[in-house]
């Protein structure tokens, strides 16, 4: 027989657990839904030029999609790079500062972008649907208090995680 104290954190454990899948699951069958060939990356870097293009009609600076995405500007060339061999973006020189490049999606990305915002509007939109108003406004309360929680979150350096002991 579990006593009331194992029986919760025996619960605790499985909502721990319940939680972590959460976000994988939902980005797995959204990806599945929207049969996006492009990584989530690539994904990610478009909606940005897409969401800037009107503060920003030259485009964005690597350094400025880095900043963006918490990555390095070599990280941001990379996916620009796969983006720009498919036709979706294009990159300059800044006029302004020579050493800074500039990216704007070419006019079959923008076509790309409109259709992907399409897509996800109407998947969430069927998903306010399906829960109803007040779910969805408590849903979005209770996230902003996940996104609050994790805003606050101060983090030890996980430098060593997934090292075995004598590792370095």
């Amino acid at each position: 027989m579990r006593t009331r104290t194992g029986r919760k954190a025996q619960d605790v454990r499985d909502l721990i657990e319940k939680l972590k899948t959460v976000d994988f699951i939902m980005h797995r069958k959204l990806w599945q839904k929207l049969d996006l060939k492009l990584k989530p990356g690539h994904v990610m870097l478009m909606v940005r030029l897409y969401q800037a293009r009107g503060a920003a009609p030259d485009g964005l600076r690597v350094s400025e999609l880095a900043t963006a995405f918490s990555v390095t500007a070599s990280g941001v060339t990379q996916l620009v790079t796969v983006l720009e061999e498919q036709g979706l973006v294009t990159r300059r020189m800044d006029p302004e500062d020579r050493r800074a490049v500039r990216v704007t999606l070419t006019e079959r990305g923008l076509r790309e972008a409109e259709s992907l915002r399409t897509a996800v509007d109407g998947i969430f939109s069927g998903l306010v649907a399906h829960l109803g108003r007040e779910k969805s406004r408590r849903l979005l309360a209770l996230l902003a208090e996940v996104a609050a929680y994790f805003d606050g979150l101060d983090v030890p350096d996980a430098s060593g995680a997934g090292r075995t002991e004598g590792q370095r």
